[in-house]
């Protein structure tokens, strides 16, 4: 994978992202510089989008229905 491939890749969608990296490991393609980049990229955005005590100790939130 190109240099200008694996800088692209951070301005992939969350959804692309899970994506792509689900159809590299149905592949098995596990040593891929592609799969370490997007494995390190959907750890990163889901530790900015949940603190480490959310992950760890999930909290349900109710929202009551209009």
């Amino acid at each position: 994978m190109s240099e200008n491939n694996l800088m692209g890749i951070a301005a992939v969608s969350d959804d692309n992202a899970v994506h792509r990296l689900f159809e590299i490991i149905a592949s098995g393609d596990l040593n891929s510089q592609e799969f370490m980049v997007l494995d390190a990229l959907v750890y990163q955005r889901l530790a900015r989008n949940y603190d480490e005590t959310s992950v760890a100790q999930p909290q349900l939130h109710a929202v009551q229905a209009a």
